[in-house]
């Protein structure tokens, strides 16, 4: 029989209704990373952007220093020389070169002179007390002032009275740093200037709009360049979110196609572990989970079967031992024994249960009884003795061991018995009616070997493989045997048991056999298992 692997719900397919993958949870993720992304580009962006405007907005303002600068130097060359022409010619000369100078004023001695205006005062539209339709007036431009003063430079007049005192004199002397006077004892200093100095104001007024619109002419290349970047990495980033939303709810949304697949029975189910974090600790884990509930699951379902069989054995027994004494086929000098045969079936059916639950409870050998010695002609006769009125049924002729075939094992009682009894019943099963069992015990070195044989059907070279499998059936009758419509009989229990069974107590189990000639099943058991305790009994 060929067993499937067990299926990974990476590569199965998704059920209707869930989209493997991508279902509301990564769609979240990915949606708020996204956003989280986006905000932190555009806020990067943004502020690149605002920086880089800050920075022009200073350049321009430096720059209209600078001009404010170069016209303060004209208003001082203007009043050295007075001429008052030379500011007034500069000035319209600066307007022509600079058309965001919307506004040039300069004051002297109390007079304004103003080159360019700002839009006239709006009027009343009452004129006269009648009222006049007129269009509405433009708002006045906004401007930015900026001033200098210039004061002509008049000779000054400084007056120094010595009062010296001992025979030193004052000291004068003049050098780049300025006029240095030295005076041995008191002095009066006196200012007198010639005339009031003249002082002229220039006032500039500048479009701030022409102004802003430079401004935004130069940050619009900028803001361009910036923009395709944080495009292109919002793009990245978005990818990367969705790319990392779905490898991180992949695995929770196979773990929910397996927990389902679980809940629906299929025990055998697992994800694919190919992660090592967390998540692939969980994958792990519950792929362990999953393993272990199947164990447990065939552990119940082997103890029932195994149950179900061991009472089944005996019970033919018991069955052809009641045909027999309903149908007053039991002389009276046997129903004594008889009763006494069927008593002890029924002991051993009630032993079967505990030894089927101890051999099932745990791994292999652990859940054994304890180990004694077992003289295994002795079991055959006790197993004989219940089974011999199914062979009485079928008139099969039973060859028991020879009478110096006698040996020993140190085993469980009722786990070597299970496996007599199988083997034992399947002979007289599978044997059809005037055919023959025989029974064999031989010592080896340090093992003991015991077969039982049959002139049964036999088994089929394909089926060999896998007789000891659970549950196993042969897929047609053997070539040769005398009833080919018939398909075997029986569960495909007894043999996996007896296998189970044998391997427990550390031995091996193999067949020999031929379509059309029958069956020999050969046990092979240490006589002293190399576990057993030194204070265990020996002969």
């Amino acid at each position: 029989m060929k067993t499937n692997p067990a299926p990974s719900l990476r590569a199965s397919p998704c059920p209707k209704g869930l989209s493997f993958g991508w279902g509301r949870l990564a769609a979240r993720f990915s949606l708020m990373t996204a956003a989280l992304i986006g905000a932190v580009v555009l806020s990067v962006a943004i502020t690149v952007i605002r920086s880089q405007k800050g920075l022009l907005e200073l350049e321009s303002r430096e720059r209209l220093d600078t001009v404010m600068d170069g016209v303060a130097r004209i208003a001082q060359e203007s009043i050295d020389a007075s001429d008052e022409l030379m500011l007034i010619s500069y000035l319209k000369h600066l307007r022509r070169d600079r058309p965001e100078l919307a506004l040039a004023e300069v004051t002297r001695r109390g007079r304004t002179s103003t080159l360019g205006a700002p839009a006239p005062p709006t009027s009343s539209p009452m004129a006269g007390g009648t009222l006049s339709l007129q269009p509405r007036p433009r708002p006045a431009p906004r401007l930015i002032t900026l001033t200098r003063t210039a004061v002509e430079r008049v000779a000054v007049t400084y007056t120094v009275k010595t009062l010296p005192s001992g025979d030193q004199a004052p000291e004068v002397s003049v050098s780049s740093a300025g006029l240095n006077l030295k005076v041995p004892g008191d002095a009066v200093l006196t200012r007198t200037e010639e005339r009031k100095p003249l002082a002229v104001v220039v006032r500039l007024g500048f479009l701030e709009d022409s102004i802003q619109s430079e401004i935004s002419r130069r940050l619009e290349p900028m803001v361009r360049r910036i923009g395709a970047i944080a495009a292109t990495f919002m793009a990245l980033g978005w990818l990367g979110a969705f790319y990392l939303g779905k490898l991180l709810t992949n695995p929770i949304s196979a773990l929910t196609l397996a927990v389902g697949a679980v809940g629906r029975g299929k025990l055998d189910t697992t994800v694919a572990e190919d992660r090592g974090d967390e998540v692939g600790l969980l994958e792990h884990t519950f792929n362990e989970m999953t393993t272990r509930i199947k164990e447990l699951v065939d552990q119940r379902e082997d103890v029932l079967h195994t149950l179900t069989h061991e009472l089944n054995t005996p019970l033919a027994g018991l069955k052809g031992y009641l045909e027999l004494w309903g149908d007053r086929k039991l002389p009276p000098e046997a129903q004594a024994e008889v009763l006494g045969t069927m008593t002890a079936a029924v002991l051993r059916m009630e032993g079967s249960l505990g030894n089927a639950l101890r051999l099932f409870k745990g791994p292999a050998g652990q859940g054994a009884g304890p180990r004694k010695v077992v003289w295994v002609d002795d079991v055959f006769t006790g197993v004989l003795a219940i089974l011999a009125p199914v062979a009485s049924s079928k008139k099969i002729a039973v060859h028991p061991l020879p009478s110096e075939a006698s040996d020993f094992v140190v085993a469980d009682e009722d786990t070597l018995r299970q496996v007599v009894s199988n083997l034992v019943s399947n002979a007289f099963k599978y044997t059809p009616e005037g055919g023959e069992v025989r029974l064999g015990l031989e010592s080896g070195e340090g093992e003991v070997r015991f077969w039982v044989a049959d002139t049964g059907r036999g088994i089929a070279p394909e089926d060999l493989p896998h007789i000891f499998t659970k549950f196993y059936r042969g897929s047609r009758p053997a070539e040769g045997s005398a009833d080919p419509g018939q398909r075997i009989p029986g569960s495909g229990l007894g043999l996996s048991i007896a296998h189970k069974a044998v391997t427990s107590m550390g031995g091996s189990i193999r067949v020999e056999s031929e379509p059309g000639k029958g069956s020999k099943f050969i046990i092979s058991l240490p006589r002293v298992p190399a576990q057993t305790e030194a204070r265990q009994e020996t002969p």
